[in-house]
């Protein structure tokens, strides 16, 4: 028996699914929210040694109890052979367009070890007119194994749990916002999580740009923060002050120059028992950017910036904290596009330099170029040292797939080389063997539902086959299977085999003209013969 609630609702009793002549699932009642963008079942089972036989159940709910309050999610039933069923919740919720929120959770207990295990992540956003906001995040779990020892938990971070509330406000020129936190940390050697990061509070405050003069504008900002240090069980105190100008040119055809100013007031109390207010110390920062335009259209385009520190407290030597010029060149054309970028050092001194080459100044030169069509796609991406002329990393990668309507097959292939007689800064270093990578991906799509992938590494260094892994997939209407098999350098296989019921058959209908539409019909033949 079928009941249609016009476009809103379809309820269903005694309902059979079957698999040609075979009937697979019964279900005494049938809701689904015509309204929700989720189908109302999500199925999956399968088996592996650490839980034995399992089956994941999820039942998507839409509701809409008062005008201006919507909730959706799932709530979700999950059995394991060797531990236990479990329960889980994803719901997701909007408060009349002024708040939102969602929350994930989990509990079971497992028999195994004897303990009860949950997780919980929770956040909502609350709005008070256009401009002001609170939040509030939550994320923590009874122990650090979860995503580990089961699939179905999602979005648990095993290596911290997070405890956060924020607010902000802005009104004209002006905006405020504070947040307080305690982050918990697992300490892989004793298992157990400890405070590593606890702000109570910290408090910003800023002001957007002002014009005070044609092409001159001012800003300023500032920041308080109080947080937790670990090792000396006490608060630190600190603070920033950065009043700043900045300056734009006119618009001009071929070249942009803008520069700023600033100066950046910081203060610090290391310990809050300490006598004394705390250290302050004055720097000033400088930056200016020239933009060239090389050719039109942005077909070739060069910039260039500076950046300049000087700290202005008393010191030891001349105060000057950084100074450094970048540059970058950036181009393409239709289904070309390239950029390249490095950096020179005017701070170094000479004795530092490698062999007191000027060369050793400039930081290791990054470039990238692709093309890009709609069946092929080939790149080039690396970095060069310039005092060692030699390549740091070089990295080629292809892809071409069926230029056909269907797409029925994609290949790809990637090399990858790493010179590993250069360190980071491109400066010579010995004992490290250098290391070449080749690699492939086949894909084929014999239809739209049903396709078989495949990937292969190989160490061209060694000779040796690093990796390879097979995948299949096969989706029927509401039914989907998936195969994987893999193996590593170490020759460990992993094979993965999942059936899914990934939804109740999507119901789609038109209003009926007349009550004797077949409509009806229709949905109880879908319902019956999926």
């Amino acid at each position: 028996m079928i009941t249609l609630h016009g476009r809103r609702k379809l309820e269903a009793w005694h309902i059979r699914f079957y698999l040609g002549m075979v009937p697979v699932f019964y279900f005494p009642y049938f809701y689904q929210n015509l309204e929700a963008n989720k189908d109302p079942f999500d199925i999956k089972f399968g088996h592996n040694d650490h839980m034995g036989w399992y089956v994941y159940l999820k039942y998507f709910l839409f509701l809409n109890p008062l005008e201006g309050l919507v909730t959706q999610g799932y709530v979700g039933y999950d059995f394991r052979e060797k531990i236990g069923p479990g329960f889980s919740t994803d719901m997701s919720y909007s408060l009349w367009d002024r708040g939102s929120g969602n929350v994930k959770s989990s509990y079971f207990e497992d028999r195994k070890i004897d303990k009860r295990r949950w997780s919980l992540a929770y956040s909502h956003e609350q709005r008070f007119g256009d401009r002001t906001r609170a939040g509030i995040r939550v994320n923590s779990s009874s122990d650090s194994a979860l995503n580990r020892d089961f699939l179905s938990i999602e979005e648990v971070d095993m290596f911290r749990h997070e405890y956060s509330a924020s607010f902000s406000t802005f009104q004209g020129r002006h905006s405020l916002g504070a947040t307080v936190s305690d982050i918990q940390q697992l300490d892989t050697e004793t298992k157990k999580y400890f405070t590593a990061s606890r702000v109570l509070p910290s408090a910003t405050y800023s002001m957007t740009s002002m014009q005070l003069i044609p092409f001159l504008y001012y800003n300023h900002a500032m920041m308080l923060n109080r947080t937790y240090n670990r090792q000396g069980d006490h608060y630190s105190d600190a603070g920033t002050l950065g009043p700043r100008l900045t300056l734009n040119s006119p618009k001009l055809p071929v070249v942009a120059v803008s520069g700023n100013a600033g100066l950046n007031v910081s203060w610090k109390k290391e310990n809050e028992k300490d006598e004394g207010w705390g250290d302050v110390v004055n720097s000033l920062n400088t930056s200016e950017n020239l933009r060239i335009s090389i050719l039109p259209s942005n077909h070739l385009d060069a910039v260039f910036t500076h950046s300049y520190a000087k700290q202005l407290n008393k010191f030891d030597g001349d105060g000057i904290t950084g100074n450094n010029l970048n540059a970058r060149l950036n181009g393409g054309y239709g289904t070309f596009n390239f950029s390249a970028s490095t950096n020179y050092n005017l701070l170094a001194k000479r004795e530092t330099l490698l062999n007191g080459s000027d060369l050793d100044r400039f930081s290791l030169l990054g470039f990238n170029a692709n093309f890009s069509h709609n069946y092929y796609y080939l790149s080039a991406s690396g970095s060069y040292g310039m005092p060692a002329n030699q390549i740091k990393n070089l990295t080629f990668n292809f892809r071409v797939s069926d230029p056909g309507q269907g797409k029925l097959w994609s290949i790809g292939a990637y090399t990858s080389f790493i010179n590993n007689l250069l360190d980071f800064r491109g400066h010579p270093q010995s004992g490290v063997e250098d290391s070449t990578t080749f690699g492939t991906t086949i894909g084929f799509n014999f239809w739209e539902d049903f396709n078989i992938s495949m990937t292969r590494s190989y160490d061209m260094q060694q000779k040796i086959l690093t990796s390879h892994a097979y995948n299949i997939r096969w989706h029927i209407h509401c039914w989907e299977a998936a195969l994987s098999w893999s193996k590593n350098n170490s020759n460990a296989e992993q094979i993965f085999f999942s059936i899914y019921l990934s939804a109740a058959p999507q119901f789609k209908f038109d209003k009926p003209a007349s009550p004797t539409a077949p409509v009806f019909d229709t949905l109880l033949n879908t319902m019956v013969n999926p």
